[in-house]
């Protein structure tokens, strides 16, 4: 389980896999709408910032701002979610013309 340490107006969130594996981290409100989506990405020796490259145990820093940089007043009810090993899938195409058929 992710483990959460607030620190003024940050938080410092820590995890831990056990293997590498594709991981998001989102600050999400009670009702499950995500505030800010954090990280995503795939650990291992090339994974991007702000994930640690090699390392299974994980330390990122959420500044208390939202997906649209604004510092958020009130942290009541907020949860940190870890997603780990999530796979891209076919969903539907955005571009088209309005009948289905793509320019």
């Amino acid at each position: 389980k992710p483990s959460v340490k607030r620190a003024g107006d940050k938080a410092e969130i820590r995890f831990t896999v056990k293997a590498a594996c594709d991981v998001t981290v989102a600050i999400e409100k009670k009702d499950g709408t995500i505030l800010r989506h954090l990280a995503c990405g795939l650990l291992g020796p090339n994974a991007p910032k702000p994930f640690a490259p090699n390392a299974l145990k994980q330390a990122l820093i959420w500044d208390g701002k939202d997906d649209y940089g604004a510092y958020v007043d009130d942290w009541t009810g907020l949860r940190v979610r870890v997603s780990l090993g999530l796979g891209a899938a076919y969903e539907k195409d955005l571009a088209t013309n309005g009948d289905g058929s793509r320019s």
